[in-house]
């Protein structure tokens, strides 16, 4: 942990402004999280001229496709993305929704489009997020560059208070290790990698987009790079059913898609 605490310390304010990539980035939106305008509205400020913003719900019944419309007509011309689209995937069949959607966008992408980057729609972004999470990228030896969520409680009942602390200490967990997985609310990853990897054939097979991302990145002897500077604000407010329904989910997802991982997560929570 002293490990990874320096590696922060070091890395975390520095400008990364020299790489600046085509870069699509997709967020999927299922209803309207706390924070919902606040969250998306990041999306659009980011101080990145070269990037398409793409945001995509199942279907357009969804009561986040509305309120995204608005927000486009709003902040569309304002933003830095040269092409802001609001897609509607359709029901996914063989994979969770998720991937069904992130699948969709990336299949809609021209051949000019060098990285991927990923976030999710409970997410709150710096305007510099965009140009942290791709400036690793620019090392080949980095398969994946990836931030991790901050739930911030926005009520002061224990259950919420539980959930953030133990999102912390697996926050603490990650640094200059190999023990770094990819969070899909906050990952980038090129275009080639994500190809030469099979990730478009891994992800309809698969429940969990970041996990079999980080598995596959690995498998091909590259690196999950941490980094500090795009660790993401999440507004969260939540009981106690949800929370252990939560944490079961994200338990047993972890468990069959990289066990090691769990162990070790496990091992140092208890201790």
């Amino acid at each position: 942990i002293r490990n990874n605490y320096n590696y922060i310390l070091k890395k975390y304010k520095k400008k990364r402004s020299s790489y600046r990539p085509r870069t699509a980035l997709f967020v999927p939106c299922k209803g309207k999280d706390l924070n919902f305008e606040k969250n998306i509205t990041s999306f659009f400020h980011q101080d990145y001229e070269n990037y398409l913003l793409w945001f995509v719900v199942a279907d357009k019944s969804d009561p986040a496709y509305e309120k995204l419309c608005e927000l486009k007509n709003r902040l569309g011309k304002s933003s830095k993305a040269f092409d802001v689209q609001i897609l509607v995937a359709g029901q996914a069949k063989t994979c969770s929704q998720k991937i069904h959607n992130l699948l969709h966008c990336y299949e809609k992408i021209g051949d000019d489009i060098e990285v991927l980057a990923f976030a999710d729609s409970d997410a709150c972004i710096r305007n510099d997020w965009l140009s942290c999470i791709v400036y690793p990228l620019k090392k080949s030896k980095n398969g994946v560059a990836s931030g991790y969520r901050w739930f911030i409680p926005k009520t002061n009942n224990t259950a919420t208070l539980a959930l953030s602390a133990v999102n912390a200490k697996i926050a603490q967990l990650l640094g200059n290790t190999r023990f770094n997985q990819a969070w899909g609310g906050s990952m980038a990853i090129r275009t080639e990698v994500f190809r030469r990897l099979g990730l478009d054939k891994i992800w309809p097979k698969t429940l969990s987009d970041d996990l079999s991302l980080s598995r596959a990145v690995k498998k091909a002897h590259l690196k999950v790079t941490f980094v500090p500077a795009c660790l993401v604000a999440s507004y969260q407010s939540t009981t106690w059913a949800k929370l252990f329904e939560f944490a079961r989910r994200q338990f047993l997802i972890t468990r069959v898609n990289a066990p090691r991982a769990w162990w070790f997560g496990l091992l140092c929570s208890l201790f």
